[in-house]
């Protein structure tokens, strides 16, 4: 049925007759075998679709403005072969999927549906964006001290009570629980007296993630960082989080800081994830740092990613100092730093 698709409109209508076909199946009781193939057909179909939309040439169209001959072209086609834009967009999508990874899809997903399998097509685009401005940035040089590798080894260089603020965010899975022990003992060497390590944490291991800090620092407060216009479900909990704790710990001695402050951030505006999948906001970021810093202190991060602390701390006026041990992150994090 589907080689016999000469048109676009016709494997999008495939896909139409095989979506009903499976709805009917599965109102009638027809067993999940049949009802997949028939799923199957229908992106295929929508695969098919998007093969020969991109392939179709452009239609003559006049010009509006710059740029407006190729989409009011495009739109006029779609128009003419009764495709709706957005269905057309959405097929196109899945068609750029190589075809090994399409054929995967079909082969382990539990559930066969056109939102998953358009899903792993902007996962592939993100990959290949990502790749790009590691690639990009691999070269680059910046005049921030960034360095590549674990901060155990890559920073034991640094004097002891050299550091003004520790800003940074542990990888919060509980695989990586022991590294919050060996920030502890870090910071406790490099902090200069009384000044704090502020790190991001989530709320899985929190009970955990507070006894391996305490074991080199004093817990001083617990801050809020509040997701505006943004949520997360927690799945395993069922919780639907809209905050974040900061951890403050101070070196001893415990000093009272010298102005009264909230404790409550607000991570404004789209949640930032060009770079990083745990990226922070940079209005959270450089709050803190205008809060626990000055001009001209050492602020160092020991877990870079994307360079938001770093960029933060240089743009307002401080002296960053940073690492991140994946290298395709910190040649990401350098190329961002240095635009």
């Amino acid at each position: 049925m589907l080689a016999e698709a000469k048109t676009a409109y016709d494997a999008i209508k495939i896909a139409d007759a095989a979506e009903a076909y499976r709805y009917a199946m599965k109102v009638s009781g027809a067993s999940e075998e049949a009802q997949r193939e028939a799923s199957m057909l229908k992106l295929r179909a929508e695969r098919r679709a998007g093969e020969l939309l991109v392939s179709m040439p452009k239609a003559a169209g006049p010009r509006e403005g710059k740029g407006a001959r190729s989409e009011a072209a495009t739109a006029l086609t779609y128009a003419e072969q009764g495709i709706d834009k957005r269905v057309a967009a959405r097929c196109q999508k899945i068609a750029s999927i190589p075809e090994e990874r399409f054929e995967e899809f079909l082969s382990v997903a539990d559930e066969i549906t056109t939102a998953g399998v358009v899903k792993i097509a902007k996962e592939i685009d993100r990959f290949v964006e990502l790749s790009d401005k590691a690639e990009r940035g691999k070269n680059i040089r910046i005049d921030i001290d960034f360095r590549l590798g674990d901060f155990r080894k890559v920073l034991a260089d640094l004097p002891d009570d050299s550091v003004d603020l520790i800003l940074t965010d542990p990888p919060y899975p509980r695989d990586f629980i022991d590294l919050w022990s060996g920030l502890s003992e870090f910071a406790a060497r490099v902090l200069k007296p009384g000044a704090f390590c502020i790190a991001y944490s989530g709320q899985a291991n929190l009970p955990e993630v507070i006894k391996r800090m305490g074991e080199h620092l004093v817990y001083y407060w617990t801050f809020c960082l509040y997701h505006q216009g943004s949520t997360q479900i927690v799945n395993g909990v069922n919780v639907m989080c809209r905050w974040k704790p900061i951890l403050l710990y101070q070196k001893q001695p415990r000093k009272k800081i010298p102005n009264t402050m909230q404790d409550y951030l607000i991570s404004e505006g789209v949640q930032e994830k060009d770079d990083h999948e745990w990226q922070q906001t940079e209005s959270g970021v450089g709050k803190l740092i205008e809060l626990f810093s000055n001009p001209g202190d050492i602020v160092l991060d020991t877990f870079a990613g994307s360079g938001t602390t770093l960029k933060c701390a240089r743009d307002a006026g401080r002296k960053p100092i940073g690492c991140e041990i994946d290298k395709d992150t910190y040649n990401r994090a350098k190329l961002r730093i240095s635009s």
